[in-house]
């Protein structure tokens, strides 16, 4: 299927952030976004394209202070985890293949790291009572496979893919084994079922950020 998507805007704090918004057709949508200092085009389209292709809507958006999206300082991002390690190499490959978006601008504010120590995303886990979708490649340097795996076991509704590779796996030789895992969550939760009276939280899908990162 052939979608064509249009440049939206949408307020965040007191700042106009860029999206690409996919129409679709089964009533779902799919909100995305890259990882760290990763825009929009990079971070989700080999993705979007799958995902608006079974019939979803997706919007992806740049943070703000990156890409399209406003905010002073630039390249200022709030998380958290910086690509150092030898599996990043593969990035640029992965991301950016015949270097199909010039623009990006690969780099993030020193900043941005200084509360790396701190972030422990999976502390949080067991609150989520919404379905959630972990997809952990198990040679991972970047984004550990085991803090990841355990997250997803300690989140209720939690729900673990594993794939063999490294942190760029999805976008490389597992795409189509990360992507169709994904649908297939998506499919279930948003559309196999009957609509409540009151609507439920919305699924999350939760890959390792990829990326320069967000």
């Amino acid at each position: 299927m052939l979608t064509e998507r249009e440049k939206v805007h949408f307020i965040s704090g007191d700042t106009e952030c860029a999206a690409w918004h996919y129409p679709a057709t089964n009533g779902a949508c799919v909100i995305m976004t890259g990882g760290f200092a990763v825009t929009k085009e990079p971070g989700t389209d080999l993705f979007a394209k799958r995902f608006t292709d079974a019939g979803f809507a997706v919007l992806a958006f740049d943070y703000r202070r990156l890409g399209e999206s406003g905010g002073q300082p630039r390249q200022v991002v709030r998380i958290r985890a910086l690509l150092s390690t030898p599996d990043a190499l593969n990035g640029g490959k992965a991301l950016d293949w015949g270097n199909r978006y010039p623009d990006w601008q690969q780099a993030a504010a020193a900043r941005s790291a200084l509360r790396l120590g701190f972030y422990r995303p999976g502390r949080y886990a067991s609150r989520v009572r919404c379905p959630l979708l972990v997809v952990v490649c198990d040679q991972d340097q970047t984004a550990l496979a085991g803090p990841a795996a355990a997250a997803a076991d300690h989140a209720p509704r939690g729900e673990l893919v594993r794939l063999p590779g490294g942190h760029y796996q999805p976008f490389l030789d597992g795409h189509e084994r990360a992507v169709e895992a994904e649908l297939s969550f998506l499919r279930q939760h948003l559309l196999d079922h009957p609509r409540a009276e009151r609507p439920a939280p919305a699924p999350a899908v939760s890959a390792p950020q990829r990326g320069g990162r967000a």
